[in-house]
Order: structure tokens, then sequence, then C-alpha cells
């Protein structure tokens, strides 16, 4: 499998010198250009924007003025209607001489209070389809008079009607007979093709509508044929609103719009001015484009003079590294000096560089006679040590093999072993399957026991790995390997076990008869027993009793040691045997106040495939042990949990804890925190141990000092019975 490397990036010196130069030079004139084209574009946009609301309030105004002038003259009708000495006919010649008053009035005519013309008179030119002798007509059912109707105010619209644009005004006035009105229709055709043919550049125009939304104008002609007037919904609401606004905007077809409104106060409706913003914008475009072209041509300037200079800053670099990457110190080759003449601060660092060649050189000279003498001081010591010593790489070949070694191997001494693979002069799969441990982890700093035969008998060696390393480095150069002869140690621990294992025997029978006798004299047969004498006897009985199990624990320690005790294998539960545990234990849990608790995981457990008396010892061992350790007042809680493949047991208390140092050590036999005995011979951990290798599980504790300790332990949770295995 190809595996890749994620080492940094490294940029050399030449292309970051070339890029920071054109990063400082560039950034402060990129940053200007900006703000400057921005500012210039944040003012004309205003500008402009300025120029549409004026030109846009300006149109509005003259349309206001219209109507101001038009209504100024009604009101001074409706003076002269309201004099008692005119008479009807004066009434009617006033009228006339009001509509010739003004080219813009089409109709004027006086309304009753209930929508019917009294009197009227129009002009001919602007009206031409209203006849000289034509009845008068009844308003009443007009949209416009029933809002005057409704309101009793002055009512005003201006609207379109073929090709032509005109005001509708009711003005109210009393008379004897109650509300009546005066109506005229005004011609707008003279304002509206002023502001229809208002050119805003090439691309710009003006346009009213009505309160109604409704378009007053006809398109621009400057605009070209065809035009349609784009109205943008959010300017007409606002200037119908009665308030002056500009933005900018996009049309159905995606060409961006800078417009401006303001309302028509008199008329109700609005004077609107848009122009395409390329146009608007043309010179902050080209701004744009110029500051950009500015920008374009500095950066090149600025790439070739920092290509120039940094080609004259990295070249003498690299002359001397050249030079440095020649030398090869362990082959005592040193090249030519460099030569720079640059006259400057360069110049000075390759003669400097010139001078540490040459100590390099007088040190290398002084140096191998040194390290020869070294090399042979290292292999006086390796090759005079008791223990075989092999160094070999990843790869399993000999670097380096002791004399020690070659003995335990049976390699004969003149055999060039260096260079070759180990697994070639091991002699048994054993000692191989030993080496391929120790040398593929050597971290874990374990070491492995294998047995050899030598001379009529096995002889014993642990194996133990390390990796090697430089001094103050971090990188390894391979595996070291030592093999010691624990031959005599072994003899010994088997002779302390024999020892061991038969004198408990012997004691066994003596303790067995001891304890009978209490017995017999608890028991009254052999007489009365004064409360001195009773107390002496339970005393006796007690330390018997303790002496006794003491004895059971080295029996049963030495079978599990010797793989003699067989595994009574059984599906059982192991809530029942730690309650069965719990309940032995709860009279003297009570008497010290001790707080005796079970808790499990996730509902009843499933049945575990285990040995049902060697599981009850297990929690009895762990049990009693928290127990002599938990002050009065304290807390034992024994956990349950199962997972898919094993069972989890623990037992907490709440004592002293146990030093880190203790944590791995309790386990072995006969010890015992230094400074806390509490009586027995420091074996149930241990057979606790046994117990559950045996079970094929581990067994392990954690402690703070002060917060108490927990010792937990794995089995599997399905075995294989050995009576189910020979039946199969």
């Amino acid at each position: 499998m190809k595996m890749f490397s994620l080492a940094p990036l490294r940029f050399r010196l030449f292309p970051r010198f070339v890029f920071f130069l054109t990063l400082i030079a560039v950034v402060p004139v990129a940053t200007v250009s900006t703000l400057i084209v921005r500012i210039n574009d944040d003012s004309l946009q205003k500008q402009v924007q300025r120029f549409h609301i004026q030109l846009a309030e300006s149109l509005a105004n003259r349309m206001d003025e219209r109507l101001s002038t038009l209504q100024a003259q009604l009101f001074l009708g409706i003076s002269a209607l309201q004099s008692p000495n005119l008479s009807w006919a004066g009434r009617q010649d006033f009228l006339r001489s009001l509509l010739d008053s003004s080219e813009q009035f089409g109709i004027i005519s006086v309304v009753n209070n209930f929508g019917q013309e009294v009197m009227k008179v129009y002009n001919p030119v602007l009206e031409p389809d209203i006849r000289e002798q034509e009845a008068l007509i009844s308003h009443r059912t007009f949209p416009l008079f029933l809002y005057f109707k409704k309101t009793g105010k002055q009512s005003v619209r201006a609207t379109r009607r073929n090709g032509k644009t005109f005001a509708e005004i009711y003005l109210p006035f009393e008379t004897p007979a109650g509300l009546n009105a005066m109506y005229a229709k005004a011609s707008l055709n003279d304002l509206s093709d002023v502001i229809s043919q208002k050119a805003i550049g090439l691309t710009g125009y003006a346009y009213v509508v009505g309160a109604d939304g409704e378009l007053l104008t006809s398109p621009p002609a400057a605009a070209g044929p065809n035009i349609q007037i784009i109205k943008d919904p959010s300017m007409v609401k606002t200037a119908l609103m009665g308030s002056l606004g500009a933005r900018e905007f996009r049309d159905e077809n995606g060409i961006r719009w800078v417009g401006a409104s303001a309302p028509i106060n008199k008329l109700g409706g609005a004077v609107l001015t848009q122009q395409k913003r390329d146009e608007a914008y043309a010179d902050v475009i080209k701004g744009k484009r110029t500051a950009a072209l500015n920008v374009l041509i500095t950066i090149l300037i600025i790439l070739m003079a920092a290509y120039l200079l940094a080609g004259s800053l990295v070249k003498p670099l690299l002359a001397i590294t050249r030079v440095a990457q020649d030398v090869d110190l362990a082959r005592g080759a040193f090249p030519e000096p460099v030569r720079i003449t640059s006259g400057d601060e360069i110049q000075d660092l390759a003669q400097t560089f010139n001078k540490m060649i040459e100590k390099l050189k007088g040190y290398a000279d002084m140096q191998v006679e040194k390290l020869i003498i070294e090399q042979k001081k290292t292999e006086a010591i390796i090759f005079s040590i008791e223990d075989g010593l092999i160094m070999t790489d990843y790869q399993g070949k000999i670097q380096l093999i002791n004399h020690q070694a070659k003995n335990i191997l049976q390699i004969p001494g003149d055999t060039d072993a260096l260079g070759q693979p180990l697994w070639k002069f091991l002699p048994s799969p054993d000692l191989k399957t030993a080496f391929v441990d120790v040398l593929t982890k050597p971290e874990a700093k374990k070491a492995i026991e294998v047995k050899l035969p030598r001379e009529g008998k096995d002889n014993f060696f642990a194996l133990k790995s390390e990796h090697v390393r430089p001094p103050n480095k971090q990188e390894t150069l391979g595996v070291v390997t030592v093999i010691h002869d624990i031959t005599l140690e072994k003899e010994l621990d088997s002779m302390k076990e024999e020892f061991l294992h038969s004198i408990t025997h012997d004691l066994r029978n003596p303790l067995t008869a001891i304890r009978g006798f209490i017995r017999l004299f608890q028991s009254g047969q052999t007489g009365v027993l004064t409360d001195l004498q009773r107390k002496m006897f339970d005393t006796m009985d007690k330390a018997s009793l303790r002496l006794m199990t003491m004895v059971n624990d080295i029996l049963d320690l030495a079978r599990l040691e010797a793989g003699r005790l067989k595994l009574n294998l059984a599906s059982i539960r192991i809530e029942d045997i730690s309650n069965r545990v719990i309940e032995l234990f709860t009279p003297q849990a009570r008497t010290n106040t001790i707080q005796l608790s079970i808790e499990t995981a996730n509902g009843p457990l499933p049945p575990v495939t285990a040995d049902p008396a060697l599981m009850e010892r297990v929690f009895t061992n762990l049990i009693g042990n928290a127990m002599k350790f938990t002050p009065d007042g304290g807390t034992i809680t024994i956990k349950l949990a199962a997972s898919d493949d094993a069972f989890i047991g623990s037992v907490r208390d709440s004592g002293e804890g146990i030093p880190k140092a203790y944590l791995d050590a309790i386990f072995d036999k006969f010890k015992q925190v230094e400074g806390r005995f509490k009586g027995g011979a420091g074996l149930g951990l241990t057979i606790c141990k046994r117990i559950v290798e045996a079970h094929g599980g581990r067994i392990w504790a954690e402690s703070d000092e002060g917060k108490g300790s927990i010792f937990t332990f794995t089995i599997p949770r399905n075995l294989v019975i050995p009576q189910q295995e020979k039946a199969a």
C-alpha cells in the first residue's frame, strides 16, 4: 500500500522574497486605488441620485403650479357665482369668460348636490366631442363626484384618455339650495409633452403616473421607437405615499437602472425619472478601469524590480548552499571555498562560511582518532557482559551480536552473522515466536521467557528489547535485544514452590486435628468451660481458622500455578453469586457501619459461562479485601455489567487508596502495601488474578490515595465447556 507524506510545504527563498516584496509594494497601491474609486463611486452615486431627485421634484412642482393656477381661477368664478345680484344669464356669461381666460380649460360646469349639471360651458377645440346644444348630464355615478359628495371637500384627479392627459376638479361652494360643486376639466397635454420629451443623457427619461399608478405620459420619443416605460413598483409606491426617493433597480431583462420619484401633492400622482445605470455611472466605470490598469502596470513594474533585487540577494546564498551540500564529514570531503565579491554583508557571510569549513576540516581530522578509541571501548564493554546482546534493524537483520548471544543461539564463533537475518540462526519455533514478539513490540518493555534444551536439561532465558536512539534524538536506529539466563532463578522458584507446597500440605492435617479438638472442648463434651476458658478457646478457633485459610490459599495458588486446577464451567448468573457473597459479609458490615450495595447496568444481566465456585471465591476475596481497608461508616459498591462478548465486574471502596507504585505489584504473591498490614498472607488478590486469567480474562486496580480503590475484572461470556468439547 503506497503511503503519502503529510510533511509541511517548503518554500524556497527566491520565490518567497519576490512574493513578499511584491506584496509589500502592491497592497498599499491597491488599497489606496480601491479607496479612491470607492469614494468617487459613492460621491458620483449621490450626485446622480440628487440630480434625478431635483429633476423629478421640479417637474412635479410645475404640475402643482399648473393645478394651483387653475384652482385660483375656479375660485374666482365661484365667488362670482355666489353673488346674489348676478342673473342666470350673467352667470352663464361669466363661466364663458372664465373658460376663455385659459387655454387649458376644456369644460366648466356647475353641479348641484344631486350630481346634476345646472349650467355648462366647454371649449370645442379641446372637447370636440361635445355639441353646442348637448343636454346637461348627471355626475352622480362618476367616482370622483362620489368621493367629493362623501367627503364634502375638493377632489382632484389626473387621467389620460385617447392619448390626452387632463385633470378633473370638483370645488365645493355653498348656495341657498345646499352644497354645490364647480366642475372643471383642464388639459395637461403641454406639461405632459414637456415631461415626456425630457431627455436624461442618452437613455434616461421622465414620466408621470396618477394616484392609482396609471401612466399619464406617452413614451419618450428620444428613447427610440417601440419603447415601453419601465415603472419600478417600489419608486411608484414611495412617491404616491408623498415622499421623495431615489434607488437602483433591475428590469425584467436584468438591465440595471437609476431612478428617482417626487409626489405631485395637489394632483395626487407622481413624477418619476430613470436612466440606465451604465450611462449614469459611466465616469465611475471608466475610473475603475483606469485604476485597475494603473494597478496592473504597477504590479508588473514591482514584480520586475522584486525579481532583480531578489536575484541579487539569493544567488550568493544559493552558492553558499551548494558548497555546504558538498561537505561530507563521513568521507572527509570538503569542497573549494565559495567566491563572492558583492562587497556587502553577504560577502562577509561567505568569508565566515569559508573559515567554518576550514575549522570543520581540522576538527574532522582530530575526531577520527577519538571515534576509533571510543569504538574500541564500546566493543570491549558489549563483548564482556554476561548477557547475550543482539542489535537488529527493523527488517530483522543483525547489526551487532556479542559472543554470549552466539553461544546461547549455538552460532559458531567464526560465523559472520552481521547483515544476516536473525531468523536464520534461531534453533526452535518457540524461540522464533519469542523474538518476533519482542522485536515487533519493543515499546511494551516486557520480558518474554523462553525454554531451550541444553546438555540434557532445560535452560530458561528472558528476552527483552528496546529501541536504539542516538543521544538527544528522537529517531530510532533499530532494536537491541538482551538475552538473560534465568535458569538458576527458575530452579530457585521451583524449589520454593515445592517447599511451600509440602509445608502447607503437612500443616493441613495437624491444623484439622487442632480445630477438631477445639470444637470438642467448645461443645462441652469434655466438661463445662468457664467464661475465661471459653474466651480462650474462641480466640484459638479464630487463629486456627485464619491459619487454615492461609494454608488453603497457598495450596490453591500452587494448584493454579501448576495448572492442576480444573474449571467446572456452567451457565451461571453473576448477580446471584455476588448477592450470596454480600449476604455473608452483611453482619460484619453492620458491625462496622459499612454500606454494601450492588449496581447492575441496563437491567438483568445475561448468563455467563464460568466456574461458580471460583467466581464466588473472586468476589469473596475482593469484598473481603475492601472490608479490611474501608473505615467505619464507609461504602463498598459492586458494579456488574455485560457487553456482547464479555462480563465486567468491579468492587469500589471508600478506603485510603493504594499508592501508584503498588497498583501492579499488589497482585504478586505475599505482596502488601508497606505499613498497611491487616492480616492474611497476601495471596487473596493473587488467587483472584489466577482465577480470572484461567477464565481467559484480566484484572486490574485503579486508585487515588485518599479517595478509595477500584478493582475491575473482565471474563469472556461464553467459554467452551470441556464436556461439550469431548461430546463433540
